[in-house]
Parts: structure tokens; sequence; C-alpha cells
């Protein structure tokens, strides 16, 4: 037998499931027995082939597995790369099977956490704010008692963003870029770019978004209830005085049109400050 019959041997035993394949080439014992191979430096030698080159000998047997798992595998071996996935379909000529697979495993599983994490990168320098008063809208309360070297929470950055709309800017900038790249990288893989492809495209490019924005209302609800909460059980440190209205991006994430105005006490607002050097 070549490799090729040997990864094929064993994802026959596995029902041609890739996580049992996975399995089996963990257990040496059980992929022993599966190939009959007793030569242990042959069993190692088949071992290493088809480890090294698993997603290889997958793509080649593509038609044999479930479609949603080699849309997995083709996701995770380019790290979510878009041309990279579209380069691994016409290199194993998957294309015609496998394009609307990967559209709809994409949809689900995209890794929306990188977004996040870049949209945390770009606001992490911190924010020049008027301090002088001291009466504040909720927000600037919130990145005073989470921005400290007491406290590690990056993601209050975004935070007061989202209460700037500066991070609303950035969001639809980069989900532009992304479905402009998303069509140059089809057309420079396939050569064209049919008008169905590019509708599924601006298609995956909009749910992508639509998660991205779950998880900032995700993030946005957190910190709210979190500082809403800080607040009214310290009144000898807050108190709410008035409300102002509020149409920032922030307030369309949670669904309000008036935001807190929070009174600080003077020697808790120094502490904070001095924290924040």
């Amino acid at each position: 037998m070549n490799t090729n019959e040997y990864f094929l041997k064993i994802s026959e035993y596995c029902n041609f499931n890739l996580n049992c394949v996975t399995e089996v080439l963990n257990n040496r014992k059980k992929l022993r027995k599966i190939l009959g191979i007793e030569n242990r430096k042959e069993l190692d030698n088949v071992w290493d082939d088809i480890s090294v080159n698993f997603s290889d000998y997958v793509f080649k047997n593509y038609k044999k597995f479930p479609k949603d798992e080699v849309a997995q595998l083709i996701a995770t071996t380019c790290d979510y790369d878009f041309k990279c996935m579209l380069e691994t379909l016409k290199d194993y000529d998957m294309q015609e099977d496998m394009l609307d697979y990967l559209f709809d495993y994409l949809k689900k599983n995209y890794d929306v956490e990188k977004i996040i994490n870049h949209f945390i990168d770009a606001y992490s320098d911190e924010y020049l704010l008027d301090l002088d008063d001291d009466v504040f809208a909720l927000p600037i309360i919130a990145y005073l008692e989470f921005n400290s070297r007491e406290v590690n929470r990056p993601e209050i950055c975004l935070f007061l963003a989202m209460y700037f709309d500066d991070l609303l800017c950035t969001l639809s900038n980069d989900f532009l870029d992304m479905n402009y790249d998303y069509n140059r990288d089809y057309e420079e893989v396939f050569g064209e770019l049919p008008d169905d492809i590019a509708d599924k495209i601006d298609e995956l490019v909009d749910v992508i978004r639509e998660r991205v924005e779950d998880r900032l209302r995700e993030i946005a609800k957190s910190i709210y209830d979190e500082i809403l909460n800080l607040i009214n059980n310290n009144p000898e440190y807050y108190k709410i005085v008035d409300y102002e209205e509020c149409d920032s991006y922030l307030c369309d994430l949670l669904g309000l049109d008036k935001i807190p105005l929070v009174r600080v006490e003077e020697n808790r607002k120094n502490y904070l400050l001095d924290l924040d050097d």
C-alpha cells in the first residue's frame, strides 16, 4: 500500500470522521492494528508522512469527507486568510463543490475575537480627557475606574471609543476594506468575479460584521452594568445627578437614549487620576 491508501484505510475505519482520524493517528497501538503494520520503522514512516501532510491527504480525498469538516480544515489550515483559502480550493480543484460550504462555515465560525483584539490594539492609547469638572458621563467613570495600574481591562478603551463614536467609523471602514480585499482576492485567484460570488462575499462580510457587533454589544453591556453597579453600591464616592441625551454608537448598541451623569467625590477622583499616571 502507498501512504494515501493507508490514509484512506484509517478514514474508512473512522467512517470518514476527521476527529476520529486524528485520534487514531495519536494512538500508535490502534494505528498498528488498523493498518496491520508490525514493523515499527515502517509504521513510524507512515505515521510521520500522514501527520505532516494531513491536510494534503484530506484535500486530495475531500469528496469522501463531510463538507463542513473539510471547510473547517481549509479555514484553520489557512488561519482564516481568505486568499489562502481560495488558493487551496483552486489547488485541489474543490471550488465547485466546496465554495458554498466554506462561506457557510465562515459565517458561523469566523474568529471575530481577532477583529476585536485588533480594535483593542487600535484604541489602546490613552484618551486626553477634560477632567477638571466633578460630574462626568458614565463612560468616563468607567474609563477612570477600569483603566489604571490596579485594573487591567484593555477593552475599556473600546467602550470609550463607542461612546465617542470613534469605533463606528473604524468599524465601517474596516469592513469596507474586508469586502474590497475579498473581491480582489477572488479575482486574483480565479481571474473573474461573477455577480453571484460578489453577492455571496457581500453576505459573508455582513454576517461577520453582525457577529462582531454582537460581541461589541456583549462587551459594552458587561462594562456598563458593572460600572452602574459600582456607582450604585458606592454612594460615598458616586451619585447620579442627571441624564444626558445619547445618540452615540455605544447607546445604539445598548438601546439607550439617555446616559447617567455622575458626580465623583473629590478624593476618589484624585485617587483614580493618580492611579492613571
